[in-house]
Order: structure tokens, then C-alpha cells, then sequence
């Protein structure tokens, strides 16, 4: 995706957000048989068939976001409030079918074109909201929730092939013991940990597939920017409901540069 947003603030507390994205990309599927099972027989061969759908389109999504500070007996706290919307759109597709024979070498002995179609894709509508409260840069908690209903999907020739709902609910903080204590490089690091829980909109058994996470982090300032590391590790699936069932863990790495720019000289 190719997208743009831009926000504008309403009031000092209030504020909202456009985002416009264009989507395009191919998606591909093979499907693949052996035609014959028997080692004796020479002439071995797969058969397979190849859909590939070109998509392409636009995509829009609101946002708004209220913000207050100077809470609290100390007028140091801070809440805000967050909500994105994602519109749902349809994309325009073009599909072509192919159908060939391999030897098991993988060398193509034919192919054919079955069909060429052109139809629209359409992406369901979702939303996401958020809360956090902090103290100003000492600390913060927070906690997310999404939701997208996948049942109304739509391919450029099927539904939606056994989706279901998705949503995603998340609880997290973040902790700096002194921001300003330029003696102490430790005391500077930011900390952070979260928990996640989501369900997938696919499903495995018949069963929705429920996914469970835990993350910790922190952020090493380097001036104004940072370089932030995570550690996630989860479990996705359950044997008894899925037949499948994944444990993981996931490695995050990032670099934040924040720099002042444009700011017109007042002493040479």
C-alpha cells in the first residue's frame, strides 16, 4: 500500500485524522496432485492449477483523538482517548487460471489458460479504539481493542471461504525512572511490557484460532531519537480445538529519529 494521512487539531483536546491508502498487489494460489502413487510407473507427473488475482484500489480511514492534561491532585497526569475507523471498499480484481503438467524433475511438459475474470474484491470495515493515563514522560498505561468481521468478504468469485470475526485486545505500560538525570544513563531507559490475547478470522477444525502474548522491552535514548528492542513470546492454536498448535517467540528492533527542524536562528 501507497498511503497518506494528515490530522488537524480542533481544539487544544481535540483532534481528527484522514488517511487515504491505494492497495495493490497480486494474491496466488496452486494446487498440485500427483497424478500416480506407484513408484513403478515412469511416467510420473503433477498436475496443477494456478489462480492469480491482480488487485488494486483505495482505502479510507477516519480518526479522532482527545487528549487532556494537568490531572490529578499534582496537575500532572494525562488521559487520552483514541479512535480509528477503517471504511469498508471494494477493489477491483482481475484473475487468471492456468492449468500445467510437471514431471517431477519440476521441467513443464504443457500449459493452458482456462479462464481470465474481472470482478471486485471487497475488504470488510473494522475499527480500533484505545485509552492510556500517565504522568508525563515518567510513565503510562494502556489498553487497545480491535475488531474486523471478515464473515462479509468477498472474493472475486467466492464469499468469504469460512471467515469469521477478528478482534484484538492488548494491555500494556511503559515506565522511565528520570528522564532529566543526565548523571544516570540507567535511569533514562524506558521499560515497557504488555500482554496480548486476539483471535484470527480464520479457522483451524472448525474452531476460531485464539492467539495469547506477552512482550517486554525497552528504549535506549540516544539524544533526541532511540533504539528500541522487544521480546514477545505466545502461543497460537490449542491441539484439543485446533489439532495444531504453534508456541514462538518474536524479535523486534527499531530506530526513532526525532530532530528540530526548521527553526530559525536567534543568535549567530
Amino acid at each position: 500500500q501507497i498511503y497518506w494521512s494528515n490530522g488537524v487539531k480542533l481544539t487544544n483536546e481535540i483532534a481528527v485524522g484522514l488517511k487515504v491508502a491505494y492497495l495493490f498487489g497480486p494474491v496466488s494460489n496452486l494446487y498440485s496432485n500427483l497424478l500416480s502413487s506407484d513408484p513403478s510407473v515412469a511416467d510420473q507427473y503433477v498436475v496443477s492449477i494456478e489462480e492469480k488475482t491482480n488487485n488494486h484500489g483505495f482505502n479510507f480511514g477516519l480518526g479522532f483523538s482527545f487528549s487532556r492534561d494537568s490531572l490529578g491532585r499534582r496537575q500532572d497526569r494525562r488521559i487520552s482517548v483514541g479512535a480509528v475507523y477503517n471504511l469498508a471498499s471494494d477493489l477491483k480484481a482481475t484473475s487468471n487460471s492456468k492449468i500445467f503438467r510437471t514431471q517431477l524433475s519440476g521441467d513443464t511438459i504443457e500449459r493452458y489458460n482456462i479462464e481470465s475474470e474481472q470482478g471486485t474484491l471487497h475488504l470488510p470495515q473494522g475499527f480500533s479504539v484505545g485509552i492510556s493515563y500517565g504522568k508525563g514522560v515518567n510513565w503510562s498505561v494502556g489498553t487497545e481493542f480491535a475488531y474486523q468481521d471478515w464473515g462479509s468478504f468477498k472474493d472475486i468469485r467466492t464469499d468469504d471461504g469460512g471467515l469469521g470475526k477478528f478482534w484484538r485486545t492488548t494491555v500494556g505500560g511503559e515506565f522511565t525512572m528520570d528522564p532529566l538525570a543526565l548523571e544516570s544513563y540507567l535511569k533514562r531507559i524506558t521499560f515497557r511490557t504488555g500482554v496480548s490475547y486476539e483471535q484470527y478470522p480464520f479457522l483451524a477444525n472448525g474452531n476460531a484460532v485464539k492467539d495469547f502474548g506477552i512482550n517486554f522491552g525497552f528504549s535506549l535514548p540516544a539524544g533526541r531519537s532511540s533504539m528500541d528492542l522487544a521480546l514477545k513470546v505466545g502461543k497460537r492454536g490449542n491441539k484439543q480445538e485446533n489439532v495444531l498448535e504453534e508456541s514462538y517467540f518474536k524479535l523486534y528492533f527499531g530506530i526513532t529519529f526525532n530532530d528540530q527542524w526548521f527553526i530559525k536562528r536567534k543568535f549567530d
